[in-house]
């Protein structure tokens, strides 16, 4: 009998392409930008404001837009979280490991964190719901044994 953890999902390191294993990595998006980003979409919106047409932009105004910020999943040692900061909003990768834990901690973003439409959040979950579409977080595969 295996007593190996068993997850729903595993997280990717960004930096090395490795499997995090719990209490070995986290999932996180640095302040400093979110802060550039919501400066730059201000400017961005102030820049475009007169040129818009009732609300609309064009094709190439869109291109310009600032993009959104992406959460990294990194191990915490030997280099590969190297770009994060104190005060990074973080969570441990074991935080996450099983549909309803991703569920959860999603509600909870979405209802306590103002800047979460400022993140590529929306990308992780497209990803993570797709056979091969993850690179961040994807569905682990079945079990040996199991239908």
């Amino acid at each position: 009998m295996n007593s190996a953890p068993t997850h729903d999902l595993l997280m990717i390191c960004d930096t090395c392409g490795k499997d995090i294993a719990d209490g070995q990595g986290d999932i996180w998006v640095k302040n400093s930008d979110l802060t550039d980003r919501r400066t730059a979409l201000r400017e961005w919106k102030e820049r475009h404001a007169t040129e818009s047409d009732g609300g609309w932009y064009t094709p190439k105004q869109l291109l310009e837009r600032p993009q959104l910020v992406r959460w990294r999943v990194t191990h915490n040692h030997g280099g590969c979280d190297d770009d994060i900061e104190a005060g990074a909003y973080s969570l441990e990768v074991h935080r996450c490991r099983t549909w309803p834990a991703l569920v959860n901690w999603t509600a909870h973003l979405l209802g306590t964190k103002t800047w979460l439409k400022d993140t590529d959040w929306n990308k992780v979950l497209e990803g993570v719901s797709r056979p091969g579409g993850g690179t961040r977080i994807v569905a682990a595969p079945p079990a040996s044994g199991t239908a």
